[in-house]
């Protein structure tokens, strides 16, 4: 069984910011711009301490979302 967010999503915030996240993967990303950290997801339990998780830089965060929010689009499909 792997982590679903969809379960969880209403409820599940960024610690950090309280944005909403996103499951990119084995990771949960921060929806917020000015944010942008990754936690990462180990044995299905997200690990949602600020202090281990990754801020990605303004590019790579860019390309998760957009991949995630319009999925075709980053496939080259429109």
């Amino acid at each position: 069984m792997t982590f679903q967010l969809d379960s969880l999503k209403d409820i599940l915030v960024c610690p950090q910011c309280r944005s909403k996240l996103i499951q990119d993967d084995s990771r949960l990303v921060c929806r917020d711009d000015s944010c942008r950290l990754a936690f990462e997801i180990l044995e299905n339990i997200p690990v949602m301490l600020v202090d281990e998780a990754k801020q990605l830089e303004t590019e790579e965060w860019q390309t998760v979302i957009q991949k995630l929010d319009h999925p075709a689009e980053a496939n080259g499909e429109a």
